[in-house]
C-alpha cells in the first residue's frame, strides 16, 4: 500500500507540475544545462526556457537570473541544482521522500519481507524504523560541492523541505561531503524542527562518525541525547 501512495505521489508531482517552466533571463559565465533523459550538458543561452525536470551547473564565475512561479531567482556559482527544488515542497513531500529512502535502505540491506512494506513510517507523522547504508560515491570536477552549495541556496530561499531533499540525496551520492559538518548539520538540526525525530537520530549519528572537531562531537553528542529522551 505504501508503495502506491508514493507513485500516486509522484504522478501527480509530474502531472501537476509538468507545466511549469521557467525563462533565462540574464546568464554570464559558464552556465550549462542537462536536460531531461539527456547525459551531455551543454551551455545554457538568454530566453532559453527550461522546465523542471532540468538539471543547471553554474561554474564559480556563473551567474544565472530566471523567472518562474512568479518570482525572480538570482543564482551564482559556484552551484548545482535540480529545478524541481525550486520550489519548497510540501511536509507530505519530504515525509514521501524519507519513506521512500529507508525502504530503499532496508532493500540494500535486506531488511524488507514481503509484508514489510506497509510498515514503512516516518517519525513526523507515523514513527519509523531505522536502518543504514553506505551511499555510492559519485565525485567529480567539483559537482559535489556545487550541488551541496545549491541545496544552501534552497536554504536560504527558505524551501527548508526541498533543501532537505536535495542535501540528503546529495550527501548519500557523496559520502565525503559528510565531513563537512557544519553543512551536514545545517540540514539536520532543520529536519529535527519539522519533527522528523528519528529521521534526526540517524543523521546526527550519521554526523558523528564523520565528525572530526572536538567541540562538534560534543554538540552532537547532546543533540542524539535529546532526542533519545524524546523519543523515551
Amino acid at each position: 500500500m505504501k508503495k502506491i501512495l508514493i507513485i500516486t505521489a509522484i504522478l501527480n508531482f509530474n502531472l501537476y507540475y509538468a507545466q511549469e517552466n521557467f525563462k533565462c533571463m540574464k546568464i554570464k559565465g559558464e552556465v550549462l544545462v542537462r536536460k531531461e533523459f539527456k547525459e551531455e550538458f551543454m551551455q545554457l543561452n538568454k530566453d532559453d526556457i527550461l522546465t523542471i525536470f532540468d538539471f543547471i551547473d553554474l561554474m564559480e564565475e556563473g551567474q544565472l537570473e530566471l523567472y518562474g512561479n512568479e518570482k525572480y531567482y538570482k543564482l551564482n556559482g559556484p552551484l548545482a541544482l535540480h529545478l524541481q527544488y525550486l520550489r519548497d515542497k510540501t511536509k507530505n513531500e519530504l515525509a514521501i521522500f524519507l519513506a521512500e529512502s529507508l525502504i530503499m535502505k532496508n532493500k540494500k540491506n535486506g531488511n524488507i519481507k514481503p509484508d514489510d512494506n506497509n510498515q514503512i513510517k516516518t517519525t513526523s507523522i507515523y514513527g519509523s524504523q531505522n536502518s543504514k547504508s553506505k551511499g555510492q560515491e559519485i565525485q567529480y570536477d567539483g559537482l559535489a560541492e556545487r550541488k551541496l552549495n545549491g541545496a544552501k541556496y534552497l536554504f536560504n530561499l527558505e524551501y527548508y523541505n526541498s533543501s532537505i531533499i536535495f542535501a540528503l540525496e546529495t550527501f548519500k551520492l557523496h559520502p565525503f561531503l559528510k565531513k563537512k559538518s557544519e553543512d551536514y548539520l545545517l540540514f539536520i538540526d532543520k529536519l529535527y524542527e519539522l519533527g522528523f525525530l528519528e529521521e534526526a537520530l540517524e543523521e546526527y549519528q550519521e554526523a558523528k562518525k564523520n565528525a572530526s572537531d572536538v567541540e562538534i562531537i560534543k554538540k552532537i553528542d547532546k543533540k542524539i541525547q535529546k532526542i533519545k529522551n524524546e523519543l523515551e
